[in-house]
């Protein structure tokens, strides 16, 4: 079966490269419950903007891969540096940008767009990757086994847009280091103006938007150390926010990681849509 869901997703990539170029500090619960096999995803972070003529075909690679790896890869878009900056003529005016993805673009370094980063990890030597390399990076990380789980809880307020978020972290094997949690809003599907080749597309469909992190761009202190009592041992996070009311709540999904803190190397991730 892995055999042939590769090959069908070449199969795709062909067609596409033809078709264009307030927070609680962690609660401390211990248990020792398993709960069976637990299952491994991975964050493919796609940096991208509205002007950036070949960032479309990187996407369409990205929700391809998605589709391939059903319910083990989480996609988000950082529109973030150049590309990204609002102007001022329609249909460019919307600013997808966000405090964090701005940061993050920063912090690693992100230029020559469009440019992804899988689990945030290194390979041939960094952790900035053409998409041309997000395939295969992608199939080697996929099966590999879960370390860690994090399970995401939402109690959502349509009239006030109210929105609390728990999260449940366990480590499942002995490890070494400060790990951390980070939590963001993503927004699915909000239409907008977009550069996709030669082509101007002023009803464009951006998927999967990182709005806002939750928490700061740095995360929250999970565990430090290491050692076998932390295997299995719960870990809680609350949040709390009143949701941006230019978000379309429908549209809301919470993802959150977890992170080794020294070379912010992501070992879980899942998501949540809040309705």
């Amino acid at each position: 079966m892995k055999t042939a869901n590769k090959i069908l997703f070449f199969v795709i990539f062909g067609l596409l490269i033809q078709a264009c170029d307030k927070i609680d500090m962690p609660y401390k619960q211990t248990g020792n419950n398993q709960g069976g096999t637990e299952t491994k995803k991975v964050l493919l972070e796609d940096y991208t903007g509205h002007t950036c003529p070949n960032c479309p075909t990187a996407s369409r690679l990205a929700i391809s891969l998605q589709g391939l790896y059903a319910g083990k890869l989480i996609v988000m878009s950082v529109h973030a540096g150049f590309f990204a900056e609002p102007m001022s003529v329609v249909p460019f005016k919307d600013d997808f940008r966000s405090a964090a993805g701005s940061v993050w673009n920063d912090q690693f370094g992100i230029s020559g767009y469009p440019k992804g980063m899988i689990n945030r990890m290194e390979k041939g030597g960094s952790t900035i990757l053409d998409h041309g390399t997000w395939a295969s990076t992608v199939s080697e990380m996929i099966d590999e086994p879960a370390v860690a789980t994090i399970k995401i809880t939402t109690t959502y307020d349509i009239s006030t847009r109210k929105l609390d978020i728990g999260l449940t972290s366990k480590l499942l094997s002995d490890t070494t280091g400060m790990y951390k949690v980070q939590v963001c809003i993503i927004e699915d599907s909000i239409v907008g103006g977009q550069k996709d080749g030669s082509k101007i597309i002023k009803d464009y469909m951006h998927r999967h938007v990182l709005r806002e992190a939750i928490n700061t761009p740095s995360g929250s202190d999970l565990v430090s150390g290491g050692g076998p009592d932390q295997i299995n041992t719960e870990y809680t996070h609350d949040f709390s926010l009143n949701l941006n009311s230019a978000y379309d709540d429908s549209h809301i999904t919470v993802v959150a990681w977890i992170f080794k803190a020294d070379d912010n190397s992501i070992i879980q991730v899942e998501e949540k849509k809040i309705r």
